[in-house]
């Protein structure tokens, strides 16, 4: 899934987490529920071959930014949030994708960073029912519009 909408995700647990540790391990856990999801993001063809590295770090930042601009919107327009719960659940949800990122800066990642990058890879769809990356795109969309929802 886009960092948005594990952001998207992470803000509806802080909204009723009782304290920024727990906030964190649920977002951790709500990456991981989002991505088991089919949702066509899967490295597709265009991030291979020599550009890989800087294709993907100009999608992630482009993706961060929206990220931070939903952020910003979020807590201009929300009263009474704990914003350091809101972080913890944000930091937890965007975790593995972050480091997933780290790991193809390196051209031999560590060990625990190839490990976690397996872990990463086998929860994403791992009913292998894989689908494009329009349709992939649609069914982000429509979780991050029903999490906007329940924001809201």
């Amino acid at each position: 899934m886009y960092l948005t909408v594990h952001g998207a995700a992470a803000l509806a647990i802080a909204q009723a987490s009782p304290n920024l540790f727990i906030g964190f391990l649920l977002g951790l856990a709500s990456h991981v529920v989002l991505d088991i999801i089919p949702h066509g993001d899967e490295l597709p063809h265009y991030f291979v071959g020599p550009k890989k590295v800087r294709r993907l770090m100009g999608a992630g930042m482009i993706d961060g930014v929206i990220l931070a601009l939903f952020l910003i919107l979020y807590v201009w327009t929300t009263p009474g949030l704990h914003l350091p719960t809101m972080f913890a659940a944000v930091i937890g949800a965007v975790l593995p994708d972050a480091l997933q990122g780290m790991y193809f800066l390196f051209t031999k990642p560590p060990l625990w960073l190839e490990k976690l990058q397996n872990w990463h890879r086998a929860i994403h769809n791992p009913f292998h029912h894989h689908i494009g990356w329009k349709q992939g795109t649609l069914v982000q969309c429509l979780v991050f519009a029903s999490l906007w929802l329940a924001l809201i």
